[in-house]
């Protein structure tokens, strides 16, 4: 296949792979979102190549689907990401439990009652 194909291939990879290390859910959904947008490159260059050499056509429909399988990979990636946002990572909800309860038991109430003037 072309070089092209090759290149969009391994972005995919990079952008997946370094999505998967970000920590911060923003950037994690940026890189996933790039690598979900080359899929569909790859997809495209797949059609083209499909077009203008007829003997590769069979292997360029092989790797579309491969294509499509990956796409939605990243797309399952990135959709259960964006779930986690807004959400407080379990380890940290964990630690606030139980600062919470012991200004409730020192205030005698709620902790969401208290107003701080």
């Amino acid at each position: 296949m072309g070089s092209g194909t090759l290149e969009h291939d391994a972005g995919i990879t990079s952008q997946a792979k370094e999505g998967f290390e970000r920590t911060h859910l923003p950037e994690k959904i940026q890189f996933y979102n790039i690598a979900r947008g080359s899929t569909g490159e790859v997809r495209s260059l797949l059609y083209v190549i499909s077009d203008n050499y007829p003997r590769s056509a069979p292997v360029a429909e092989r790797l579309r689907g491969t294509a499509i399988s990956v796409g939605k990979l990243v797309s399952g990636l990135l959709q259960s990401t964006e779930r986690r946002k807004g959400r407080l990572p379990r380890a940290l909800s964990l630690l606030l439990a139980p600062i919470s309860y012991l200004l409730a038991s020192i205030f005698r109430r709620p902790v969401a009652n208290l107003h701080f003037s």
